[in-house]
């Protein structure tokens, strides 16, 4: 299965994206929750698009969403260590 293929080539992309945009949110002061779940989407469909793995609008929404839900695991392992 090219699961992992995909996984390795994706990870190169959303990751420093991620962090990118996590610092600059907290520089900027602006790091919040739907921030960061619109970033989500925006990474992960911009990888779909990218990888060519959908075609379809549905396809590139799909993608979206997987990346919301990676952003929401990720909001909810930044804020375990911090006070709210």
């Amino acid at each position: 299965m090219l699961l992992p293929v995909f996984y390795g080539f994706s990870a190169m992309v959303t990751l420093p994206a991620g962090l990118l945009l996590l610092l600059l949110f907290e520089r900027l002061g602006i790091l919040r929750f739907w921030l960061v779940l619109a970033s989500g989407f925006v990474i992960g469909a911009v990888v779909g698009l990218a990888l060519k793995t959908s075609a379809s609008f549905v396809g590139v929404a799909v993608l979206g969403l997987i990346g919301v839900a990676s952003a929401l695991v990720f909001w909810s392992i930044l804020r375990q260590g911090r006070d709210t």
